[in-house]
């Protein structure tokens, strides 16, 4: 194989890789342009309340916790170590905007635009 011909199939990989990225970012960037003081994009369209689940567990290492603890239930519970992920981003979110964490986890793609990393 040339490597003129190597090189155009590198390019067009990188150029389909970019327009999907692009095509399935569509759906984001007009939630987050739709928001108003009052309606906020939680950033998902399917199974909104794992990703609340997921939020949670962010707010909590934000808040300083190491331990994963079930919030949305009434019984007292001991803390485990398990969502790691998810706390270690919150956990970073105590010095890199929080926001901007969860939109990277979310949607990664989208949270390098500044317009979309909001503190929140």
């Amino acid at each position: 194989m040339s490597a003129s011909l190597q090189r155009k199939e590198i390019v067009w990989v990188l150029f389909a890789i970019i327009l999907i990225l692009l095509l399935s970012s569509i759906p984001y960037i007009v939630g987050y342009q739709l928001e108003t003081d009052t309606k906020v994009f939680g950033g998902a369209f399917f199974d909104r309340q794992d990703v609340a689940v997921h939020m949670a567990s962010m707010q909590a290492g934000r808040q300083g916790g190491w331990l994963y603890h079930f919030r949305f239930s009434s019984e007292e519970h001991q803390g485990y170590p398990v969502k790691m992920f998810y706390i270690l981003l919150g956990q970073l979110g105590r010095i890199i905007p929080y926001r901007s964490l969860y939109s990277f986890r979310r949607d990664g793609f989208l949270a390098i635009h500044p317009h979309l990393g909001r503190n929140g």
